[in-house]
């Protein structure tokens, strides 16, 4: 219907889950574990409205509760896939990874679109990434996993990146677009998100299913420059890659609110 939920009650009721499920979950009995994965399977549409919510531990155990119907309900999975996709929300997600400047915003979103976008080439979600971005990139999920201080460095190398962007953004007299940034994702800290999709993995207990493509990797090579025989990537190309991504949310944008909601469009990716 059209009954908004309150933050609070949307806070209080993905806490109790992702306790429940994730950081909990030694204390749940199977079948209790089971029957609640089999109710959040039913309402996986309301997960993917909750990760609209402007309050970053909503949209924090939305992400978690996502991770863990990809591993233990492979079905509907597809089906939240397939709804990301179709609604626009991947793409919002693939833009803020890239170009958003803050770091709690680009870590959760690179790790939403790990689990959309994670799969054979051959799926849909592939198929639209590699007409986003070079062939080149894409030899780049198979790298081996980084460890967590790697991962860490590479947090820091692109958060003076970002720093250095910005400062010589604002000596130009040019100021940073971002309206497409817009959400509770951005009070989000990234070590602590870190700690607890870690424990959503231990938790879930299938972390080989998850760990065979190297999004980490992948998004941090597509902010850097390349000149190689196979991959041309510059700032010329990102900014080309920007607008276009903007472009095509605002007309996704425009026809959700034209057609009285994102329940009403089906994005032609």
């Amino acid at each position: 219907g059209g009954l908004r939920v309150s933050d609070l009650i949307l806070f209080v009721a993905s806490d109790i889950l992702q306790s429940v499920l994730c950081t909990g979950y030694d204390t749940t009995s199977p079948e209790h574990f089971s029957a609640f994965i089999k109710a959040l399977a039913q309402g996986h549409r309301a997960l993917l409205t909750a990760l609209r919510s402007p309050t970053p531990f909503v949209i924090e155990n939305t992400a978690l509760l996502l991770h863990l119907l990809s591993t233990h309900d492979p079905t509907t999975s597809v089906a939240i896939r397939e709804a990301a996709l179709g609604s626009g929300l991947l793409l919002q997600h693939f833009h803020a990874a890239i170009f958003s400047p803050l770091e709690g915003q680009r870590f959760l979103s690179r790790y939403l679109c790990s689990l959309w976008l994670s799969g054979p080439m051959d799926c849909d979600e592939k198929r639209l990434l590699k007409r986003m971005v070079p062939s080149g990139f894409i030899g780049y999920l198979k790298m081996p996993l980084l460890s967590r201080m790697e991962e860490e460095q590479l947090d820091e190398l692109e958060r003076d990146a970002v720093l250095q962007a910005r400062r010589s953004a604002r000596q130009s007299g040019l100021e940073e677009n971002d309206v497409m940034d817009a959400s509770g994702a951005a009070g989000t800290n990234t070590s602590r998100l870190r700690s607890r999709v870690a424990l959503a993995v231990e938790s879930s207990g299938s972390d080989q299913k998850m760990a065979q493509e190297n999004f980490r990797i992948f998004f941090h090579v597509l902010t850097k420059d390349h000149a190689l025989a196979d991959l041309i990537w510059n700032q010329q190309t990102r900014q080309e890659l920007r607008m276009a991504l903007e472009n095509e949310i605002q007309s996704i944008r425009r026809a959700t609110e034209s057609r009285g909601g994102i329940d009403n469009i089906a994005w032609n990716h």
